[in-house]
């Protein structure tokens, strides 16, 4: 997911990510007791990747969020993936279509051994300039789960877990990587819109 959020970046922003600067929250310590709680509460937990641009800083990560059910992005299941490019001009475009497995990454593979042999260079790689990724610029409201204390403000309760009102992608990662250091639990999920 890392992988596929730092091109697609590029590709949306004409930049370069460095794939280090992007942090990555899994789905391991998510627990069947969340799960019934997004589902009480009409909700579907996803690993997503995104990235935006605001004020010429890019904001990148990979994280669990949370989907209203019945939303394109809550049905894609499998080895589908769903991506959405929002701007002003197109407003919300969504595409599905088979992400992941042997056949759809063998054919991708193929073609671009293919590319290269027939002497073509990276199609972005010429023109991205190198771009610091900057998770402040970004705040979302978070579902959080831990048995430490939350130094955020919350919102509302969900099953053991908090909705905090809105917080910067980087405090949030830097506080769930620190849970984690200390040998804490803890799940962290970003409410979607």
């Amino acid at each position: 997911a890392m992988r596929k959020v730092v091109i697609s970046a590029n590709v949306a922003f004409g930049v370069s990510v460095p794939k280090d600067d992007v942090p990555c929250f899994g789905i391991s310590t998510c627990t069947s007791e969340d799960i019934r709680a997004f589902s009480d509460a009409g909700k579907v937990c996803k690993l997503i990747g995104h990235a935006s641009r605001k004020d010429g800083r890019i904001s990148a990560c990979v994280e669990p969020m949370l989907f209203d059910k019945g939303t394109a992005t809550a049905g894609t299941e499998g080895g589908y993936n769903i991506i959405t490019l929002k701007a002003k001009r197109v407003m919300t475009q969504s595409f599905t279509g088979l992400g992941a497995g042997g056949d759809p990454t063998g054919a991708n593979v193929l073609a671009d051994c293919i590319s290269i042999a027939k002497g073509a260079k990276g199609f972005y790689t010429d023109m991205a300039v190198k771009t610091p990724v900057d998770n402040s610029v970004l705040t979302q409201n978070y579902y959080v789960r831990t048995s430490s204390g939350i130094p955020f403000e919350t919102a509302e309760k969900m099953g053991r877990g908090f909705i905090t009102e809105k917080v910067p992608v980087s405090e949030m990662h830097e506080f769930a990587s620190g849970i984690r250091k200390e040998g804490e639990s803890i799940f962290i999920a970003a409410v979607g819109e």
